[in-house]
């Protein structure tokens, strides 16, 4: 009774965790122009299929994006909306994640990923009535991480919960500086070859470092669990942020 007690009381306090880990986020992460912050494919701690020391894990992710608000501060402009002007961003990010397990409770994971997105706005007449929209895009390998994470406890002592602890770096390996033609002006008459704008971009262009916190528990007897995660990266060039 008192060893059931108490698994029940840690798996409260999991959840207490988790919860306080998506709620403690930023809410705007992925807003409008910002930097889409991409980090390396989430192998979270301990899986059912965990294999121990020395050996080897792959894991495959597929996110995707669309952003189409724009607010100023935390106002939402509908009025972009209503009249179809707004800036729209649309993201497929397929990733890789290599993890090594160097012991029960330390490993390193080599994170690649590979980033296809567009860019679309609006193209107006001579009255300011949107007409058109003018499509960019960009698509390559994007920054590539390593991080070395420690597991807070033993995997086969406690197989329903556990903590990660990270520390990494992100690589400059995707490019910063794709270009692609646009259409401008009037009607979209003018043409021009420029460099896209930074939130498609593959790469940042910037060396970065990692700090994150990854945790799961499992629910007891409904064969479902709760995962969380919380991910800073210190970038020379600018400092995001991801949940």
């Amino acid at each position: 009774m008192t060893s059931h007690g108490s698994r029940r009381r840690k798996e409260l306090a999991f959840t207490v965790l988790l919860l306080g880990l998506f709620l403690g986020a930023p809410r705007h992460a992925w807003a409008q122009g910002d930097l889409a912050v991409r980090l390396d494919a989430p192998i979270l701690v301990v899986q059912d299929d965990y294999t121990g020391p020395d050996r080897w894990q792959v894991a495959t992710s597929w996110w995707y994006q669309r952003s189409d608000k724009h607010f100023v501060g935390s106002e939402h402009q509908i009025n972009r909306d209503r009249e179809k002007s707004q800036v729209i961003n649309t993201i497929d990010l397929a990733e890789v994640g290599i993890r090594y397990n160097a012991s029960p409770t330390w490993s390193v994971t080599l994170g690649i990923p590979y980033l296809m997105a567009e860019r679309s706005s609006p193209i107006r007449d001579a009255n300011r009535v949107v007409i058109d929209r003018n499509t960019v895009a960009a698509h390559g390998v994007g920054d590539i991480t390593f991080t070395v994470r420690r597991l807070l406890w033993k995997p086969l002592t406690h197989p329903d919960g556990n903590v990660s602890f990270g520390l990494g770096v992100k690589l400059p390996t995707g490019q910063d500086n794709v270009v692609d033609t646009a259409r401008s002006g009037v009607n979209g008459t003018t043409q021009t070859v420029q460099t896209i704008d930074q939130s498609v971009q593959p790469g940042d262009g910037g060396l970065g470092a990692i700090l994150d916190i990854q945790a799961f528990q499992r629910i007891h007897q409904s064969g479902f669990a709760l995962y969380g995660g919380y991910t800073y990266l210190l970038n020379p060039r600018n400092t995001r942020r991801k949940f």
